[in-house]
């Protein structure tokens, strides 16, 4: 004789109530901590410039641009960017050392995609460095040093002026390989805006571009260096191919 079935629990339908509460409250928790969306962040950051401009002329940024201050306040990455190029305003303000009165500077284009790039340049290059080299120093010091060097210049090259620049450090082998980085980042920041790269990695094909811009800038380095440089940089962008778009200029 089978046993008897159990009778109904009463509390049963007041503890799934409780479940679905409790678990609709984590939803909620998880949703109000997950990051902005990164296509936010991209509208956000091509206001950078006029905000920092018209934060230097001394207007309220919290009114003329409300949307774009309350994101900073929740996105970290954003807010330190917008101080890096609030940081590069005022240093160019005071190097041209212009009159009380007059205009604040405007930030040139080479600066603002150096100040996109740079944060993925310097974790791509420890990369490089990790697969082609046994021994290397601290990337984001030496990056910061050359960039020091090349305040005055363009950091928009030539294809002769990168050749020349990837020998920059005599017997450091690990600066033109830095360098290298720079430089194939960068050619995809000025050629690209972000909805091409958002394009090309919807068809699959992002991996082209990625592995064109670091072909042609590896020929410049050592033969032997060449082929660990372009599978390390083409490695780390389809790891990460958010971040590659984010490279891209503003729409």
């Amino acid at each position: 004789m089978s046993d008897p079935t159990p009778p109904p629990d009463a509390n049963l339908p007041a503890a799934r109530a409780r479940d679905l509460r409790d678990g609709a409250g984590r939803l909620l928790a998880a949703l109000d901590a997950a990051p902005p969306d990164r296509r936010t962040c991209n509208r956000i950051r091509a206001a950078f410039p006029d905000m920092a401009e018209a934060e230097l002329r001394g207007e309220r940024i919290a009114q003329l641009f409300p949307a774009e201050t309350a994101h900073l306040d929740v996105c970290e990455s954003c807010a330190l960017e917008y101080g890096e190029v609030l940081d590069a305003l005022l240093e160019l303000e005071g190097a041209v050392g212009g009159e009380p009165d007059a205009p604040p500077p405007t930030l040139p284009a080479h600066m603002l995609t150096a100040l996109r790039i740079r944060r993925w340049v310097e974790a791509t290059a420890q990369r490089v460095l990790q697969k082609t080299l046994q021994n290397y120093g601290d990337v984001e010091t030496q990056l910061a040093s050359w960039l020091e060097e090349l305040a005055t210049a363009p950091l928009s090259m030539t294809p002769s002026q990168q050749q020349m620049a990837l020998g920059y450090g005599g017997e450091n082998t690990e600066m033109p390989l830095i360098q290298a980085t720079w430089f194939a980042a960068q050619a995809l920041a000025e050629r690209y805006t972000v909805d091409d790269l958002r394009a090309l990695q919807a068809r699959g094909a992002l991996a082209a571009p990625v592995r064109e811009a670091a072909e042609q800038i590896a020929r410049h380095l050592p033969k032997r260096q060449r082929s660990p440089f372009v599978d390390a940089f083409v490695s780390q962008a389809l790891e990460n191919p958010a971040a590659v778009i984010e490279l891209g200029r503003a729409a």
